[in-house]
């Protein structure tokens, strides 16, 4: 199972499979924490132009976003650890 480079790529995973993708090593959780740290100092960093007021709520909605995305993947992380089914539905 080669992922290709496409946003439309789908993999059809048994439960064991999907909870087996979600399984990490403390060096990637530390990785995903750091990704997530550096994010959320971003977030608080950006400034509000009123000038541009859309390119501020566009910077804070793309952080938020990144910031919700690795909190899912932790999130199954932990699931899967735990023995739990992640709440990720593919």
């Amino acid at each position: 199972m080669i992922p290709q480079n496409s946003v439309f790529q789908n993999f059809h995973l048994t439960p064991e499979e999907q909870r087996q993708s979600c399984l990490f090593t403390a060096l990637n959780k530390a990785y995903l924490h750091n990704l997530r740290t550096g994010c959320a100092l971003e977030r608080l960093d950006i400034t509000f132009d009123p000038a541009n007021p859309l390119r501020f709520s566009q910077q804070e909605a793309e952080l938020q976003g990144r910031i919700g995305i690795i909190n899912t993947i932790l999130a199954d992380a932990e699931a899967a650890e735990l023995n739990l089914s992640p709440n990720t539905s593919f």
